[in-house]
């Protein structure tokens, strides 16, 4: 398995797919995430809510290999809504040649 297909297989299957992945945290007030695959090990870290800080990073047996951090928000208080809805399905569609959070673009077509 490469970075990329971990990656990719990571980020779909924790935040973006649910709680499945979810694990205690070990900082005040953030929500963590964990995935291992083979000598693979991913951990996905937040802060907040209508406006978030996280960290995402890749460790290949001990050592660390990637990491990224991202900040975002919204703009309204529908924030469970905004991320049901908008958020987690534009993470599943994560772009393989640019593994970061989603795809370059995501058209949302409200119902």
């Amino acid at each position: 398995m490469t970075l990329i297909e971990f990656l990719i297989k990571a980020k779909t299957s924790t935040y973006a797919d649910g709680i499945k992945y979810k694990v205690p945290s070990i900082r005040p007030n953030s929500i963590d995430h964990h995935y291992e695959e083979d000598s693979f090990i991913y951990y996905d870290t937040y802060f907040g809510s209508k406006e978030f800080y996280g960290e995402e990073i890749v460790y290949f047996g001990n050592s660390p290999i990637w990491n990224m951090e991202y900040k975002g928000g919204v703009q309204n208080d529908e924030t469970t809504d905004v991320y049901a809805k908008v958020l987690k399905p534009a993470l599943k569609n994560v772009d393989n040649k640019l593994p970061l959070r989603g795809p370059k673009e995501f058209l949302y077509m409200a119902e």
